[in-house]
């Protein structure tokens, strides 16, 4: 969908033991193009509209199986694309990039 202007959502399932849910956990999402919401267990974890698009989800998880939704905004951008070129709406390109690491302390 070249010309889509709206949120894509990604979901993903993740299993935790007890000892993992009580480090620090940060979902680093690599590169977005251009917003960006987590959700852990259906509670946001926050909105970055630039880098880093890093967010601790430490307070979030829990043991056992934990669900990351992450919602990807872009601009108008590409809805204006076509069939001439957008000017100053922002990056055509959209999604998420990545590449998403989990990261959980020592």
């Amino acid at each position: 969908m070249p010309t889509y202007s709206g949120i894509g959502v990604y979901k993903q399932q993740i299993q935790l033991n007890e000892a993992e849910t009580q480090k620090e956990i940060l979902l680093d999402l690599g590169e977005v193009l251009v917003a960006s919401e987590v959700f852990v267990n259906g509670k946001s974890a926050g909105i970055k509209v630039a880098k880093p698009f890093k967010f601790d989800i430490s307070n979030l998880v829990k043991q056992g199986e934990n669900e990351i939704e992450v919602r990807v905004a872009n601009t108008l951008a590409p809805h204006y694309s076509l069939p001439r070129r957008a000017m100053n709406l922002g990056p055509v390109e959209s999604g998420l990039i990545g590449p998403v690491h989990l990261k959980i302390s020592e």
